[in-house]
């Protein structure tokens, strides 16, 4: 994949329009840098910071964080992580994923839309499925969602209407507003401690029990929860369900920082200090589901009784109220066993982590002492770089043998001829030739048996 960088100031503002996937991120670099599928998909005009792009097939895209971005439209999925600057998006005609952005403007998208960690504000007019908010720290807006909408922690007010069902976690906070609308049911788990004027305009059925409530209450219902300083106005064509907040499951542990000295014992406290911690949320948990299936089911006695029904209709609705509310602790168990076994699984992972990051340390530590050990003993043994005094005396040279006398010549018979008695023939052999001869012998180059015959050699005998 080509990729083309394009020098700019460290507040850009680029505009995108992408014909396939994108995939943009912040990245610390005064450049904007594009990866196109082909070279031949991308048109790029640049004026100074100012930087439009165009691509007709999936794109990768690295700005700096800073970044003021405009995406006009999007034929495929797109995903935007680590911008500060002030962001506006036209129509996604995919997914859309935001993550660690500042302030956000969302037009419309036909896919999902999963918004996580926004710094500022947030607004969308339409979300044509499903939508999951998370950690918003300004205000929250969300004109339509043709599904199901989630919303967990936002720090200013929120407007929401969702064609589906809507799930609230969010703490109110001093006179912001919440307005929110479901097309199917509204849930909102709010703590009993807060402080709110709640309005329910409209309700098939309100399910709750909250200071400030009385009575079976039925839609439009006004209360106020302690000094009543937020606003809250809710509608549904389903159900209104108000119940104290859940126990949050936060199974986000991280270990990358721990020692390797030790690293397996920390992991095991930790470990430890994790699973009570789950039993604690579990117990929790299940104490908070029966409180509201007696909550549910005293609320239905008290409808049935005004309800004008028989005694054998009440029961049959009480029991299937009652298989029902099963039903749905038996869920929510399961979705605590699998965060239970999720977590188990991932404290195996970190243990095995550990556990081979230790391995390594030992074996290091051995390999680190094998080469001290190493390099001690060839100073010892060969002397290498050791001062001459310092080095041990060489073993003494074994004396040589003495070698053996030679037997005596025979006499000469009286008719052989006697050689002429001149120096030359006398004196075959030389001081010099025997000292050779022995220096080889003691150097050990020849045997003993070999010089011998090489004595007798020089001197003209044979053996």
């Amino acid at each position: 994949m080509d990729k083309f960088i394009y020098e700019v100031s460290d507040r850009p503002h680029v505009t995108l329009e992408v014909h396939g996937e994108l995939k943009l991120r912040g990245d610390d670099d005064d450049h904007v840098l594009v990866k196109p599928d082909s070279p031949d998909d991308l048109k790029v005009e640049q004026n100074g910071s100012e930087i439009n792009i165009r691509c007709l097939s999936n794109c990768v895209v690295r700005v700096p964080p800073s970044t003021t971005l405009e995406i006009s439209q999007s034929y495929g999925d797109v995903t935007i992580k680590g911008i500060e600057g002030a962001i506006s998006l036209g129509t996604i005609h995919g997914n859309l994923s935001v993550r660690n952005l500042g302030t956000v403007k969302i037009q419309n998208v036909y896919g999902n839309l999963e918004a996580r960690s926004i710094e500022g504000d947030l607004e969308a007019e339409r979300i044509d499925s499903n939508a999951t908010i998370r950690n918003v720290e300004g205000h929250l807006k969300i004109s339509f969602v043709g599904g199901n909408l989630t919303i967990d922690e936002v720090t200013g007010g929120v407007e929401a209407s969702a064609n589906g069902n809507l799930i609230m976690r969010c703490e109110p906070e001093g006179d912001q507003r919440y307005a929110l609308k479901a097309g199917g049911n509204l849930t909102w788990m709010i703590s009993e401690d807060a402080s709110a004027q709640v309005e329910i305009r409209k309700a098939a059925k309100i399910s709750a029990n909250l200071p400030g409530m009385s009575g079976a209450p039925r839609a439009p219902y006004s209360f106020t929860m302690g000094e009543g300083e937020a606003r809250i106005e809710l509608e549904a064509n389903g159900n209104v369900n108000l119940n104290p907040e859940e126990p949050q499951f936060d199974f986000d542990f991280h270990f990358e920082n721990f020692d390797e000295v030790g690293a397996a014992n920390a992991a095991a406290d930790s470990a430890d200090a994790i699973a009570d911690q789950v039993t604690r949320q579990i117990e929790a948990q299940m104490e908070m589901l029966e409180r509201q299936l007696e909550n549910h089911l005293s609320h239905l006695t008290d409808h049935i009784s005004m309800s004008g029904l028989t005694q054998e209709q009440a029961e049959r609705v009480q029991q299937r109220a009652r298989e029902a509310s099963e039903r749905a602790a038996q869920r929510a168990q399961e979705k605590m066993r699998l965060a239970q076994e999720r977590l188990e699984r991932k404290m195996a992972a970190v243990q095995q982590r550990v556990e081979q990051r230790a391995r390594q340390a030992e074996q290091r530590a051995r390999q680190a002492e094998q080469r001290a050990q190493n390099r001690e003993r060839r100073g010892w043994s060969f002397g290498f770089n050791m001062p001459e005094s310092s080095r041990p005396p060489m073993p003494p040279i074994p004396p040589i043998p003495p070698m053996p006398s030679r037997p005596p010549m025979p006499p000469v018979p009286p008719s052989a001829p006697r050689a002429p008695s001149t120096p030359e023939v006398e004196n075959l052999v030389s001081d010099d030739e025997r000292l050779v001869v022995l220096r080889m012998l003691k150097e050990k180059k020849i045997s003993l048996e070999q010089a011998e015959k090489l004595l007798a050699a020089l001197e003209g005998k044979d053996i």
